[in-house]
């Protein structure tokens, strides 16, 4: 398990409004369990658990009126099977 926090940011040289980002935490999980032989192990994840939006990268041009905001990647669940040779 892990957990990020990450302070308030802006997102562009100008530090737009536009782009600001309030400070937030992530929270990543897993288990792995692997069997006595050794041979093979199964295991599930879950990436971003409290499904927290936040602004990774944008843009701002206050010529144009243009402002754009790129977000990260959904929670995401998943299993893990591996085989070792």
């Amino acid at each position: 398990m892990d957990w990020r926090f990450t302070a308030d940011t802006y997102n562009d040289a100008q530090n737009s409004v536009f782009l600001y980002q309030p400070a937030y935490n992530i929270g990543d999980a897993s288990i792995t369990w692997q069997a006595e032989s050794g041979k093979w192990s199964l295991g599930g994840y879950g990436n971003d658990v409290t499904n927290r939006q936040y602004i990774v990268s944008g843009d701002s041009n206050y010529g144009i009126g243009f402002h754009e905001a790129e977000f990260n990647r959904p929670r995401e669940w998943g299993i893990r099977a591996e085989v070792y040779f």
